[in-house]
């Protein structure tokens, strides 16, 4: 036998002995374990599924509704109504999008965001709901500094806090939750202390871990939180995303009085948010530039026709990539916006099969899709798309990036 026979036998004889080391109850822990694993996985691809069909529906609303408000002579107490219903159709969006978040992994996409903004964004969520409860809020900005991140991400963990919170102070008579923000040694930190049942001394170290949780079946009998509904994934989930941001959370707890989480931040300096206000009015840059849309979803093909066609655009809408690509063949298209997840031949393969053809004047491809996942991320990168539109999308994202699609088609031209 030679040596590294010998060594692969070693190996395997240490670990059998520790694996018969681990009791019966070690292994129900990992089973169950692996049983939860499975099932977020079944559940992220479900919701997966579901936001692409919630996020066309509300690309339709959003959109129309954006249409109609553009018209100067509505009455003004129309205009209020269809505002209202716009904002809640922006709010449907973005909770659609937190909630995935969870379970769904998805590609940072970072921007420069007032702390305050992505607190106030979490709180909104639950405020109503936890006031009507009796719990008292206590929020205090000191500081109006940015953070460069992904605003979903961050504001999900502000919210878990929140949620965490919210069960912790179950059972209490008096129920405060107290966030701050602030800026200590050029770290930007947001603070969000509750007088719930605090957690023992024994398990802050444990807090952070996957699976560890004391909510319903885990918590001590007859304690608050066993009525609160938990798989111990949130901290760890939370802490994961910070890290990612460059940041740290800290806990510090009395047990039976009180606990504070602070999420620590680097500071945004060098960056700004630019906002963009109202739709964009009359973009010459665009009168006159083709563009094929490829869709299965009638409404979005009939919403973007609108929106591109009443700007000057020259629009064709299909529902099949294989029309689309005989059509190609006859005529030149400035940009192509393709779906991405359709029946029979879906936007990669399209994307694909349009690259097979080598046009002459081939199109600029811009993704406009309702997935909420990066997998097909690699390939699009191989694909030269110009850029992804995700939906649901407000109406001046499509006029931006067709000028800029334009203005690079223009450069390239020159060249």
């Amino acid at each position: 036998m030679d040596d590294s026979t010998k060594d692969k036998k070693g190996r395997n004889e240490n670990l059998n002995a520790e694996l018969n080391q681990i009791d019966e109850a070690d292994y129900k822990v990992i089973e169950q374990a692996i049983i939860r694993a499975e099932r977020i996985a079944a559940v992220s691809t479900f919701a997966g599924g579901i936001a692409h069909e919630f996020n066309n529906i509300h690309t339709s609303i959003i959109g129309f509704l954006s249409i109609v408000l553009d018209n100067e002579t509505l009455n003004t107490s129309v205009k209020e109504k269809l505002e209202y219903a716009l904002a809640s159709s922006y709010r449907a969006a973005e909770v659609t999008k937190r909630l995935l978040a969870f379970t769904v992994n998805k590609k940072a996409e970072r921007t420069s965001i007032q702390i305050k903004d992505i607190v106030e964004d979490a709180l909104n969520l639950v405020k109503n709901k936890y006031e009507s409860e009796g719990i008292n809020f206590q929020v205090n900005h000191k500081t109006r500094a940015s953070l460069f991140v992904d605003k979903e991400q961050l504001t999900q963990v502000v919210l878990n806090m929140l949620i965490n919170s919210h069960h912790a102070t179950a059972g209490k008579g008096k129920k405060n939750i107290a966030i701050t923000t602030g800026i200590e040694n050029n770290t930007a930190y947001i603070k969000i202390k509750d007088n719930g049942c605090g957690i023992p001394k024994n398990e802050i170290s444990k807090v952070f871990t996957p699976f560890f949780t004391k909510k319903g079946e885990h918590a001590d009998f007859d304690a608050p939180m066993a009525k609160a509904k938990g798989v111990g994934l949130g901290l760890s989930i939370c802490q994961t995303i910070v890290d990612n941001h460059g940041g740290e959370i800290k806990v510090s707890s009395t047990y039976g009085e009180e606990t504070e989480f602070t999420l620590l931040f680097p500071i945004d300096e060098h960056r700004s948010t630019k906002y963009i206000s109202g739709i964009y009015k009359k973009l010459d840059k665009i009168i006159g530039t083709k563009v094929l849309i490829l869709d299965d979803e009638e409404l979005i093909l009939n919403l973007v026709s609108h929106i591109l066609g009443r700007e000057g655009c020259l629009v064709t809408a299909i529902d099949s990539g294989a029309e689309a690509l005989e059509l190609l063949k006859k005529v030149d298209f400035d940009i192509a916006l393709i779906d991405l997840q359709m029946p029979k031949m879906n936007g990669i393969k399209f994307m694909q099969e349009l690259d097979k053809l080598k046009l002459k004047n081939s199109p600029i491809k811009i993704v406009l899709t309702g997935e909420v996942t990066d997998e097909n991320s690699e390939e699009i990168d191989e694909l030269d798309v110009f850029t992804t539109i995700r939906k649901p999308f407000k109406v001046a994202t499509i006029y931006r990036t067709i000028a800029k699609a334009i203005t690079k088609k223009n450069s390239d031209n020159k060249k």
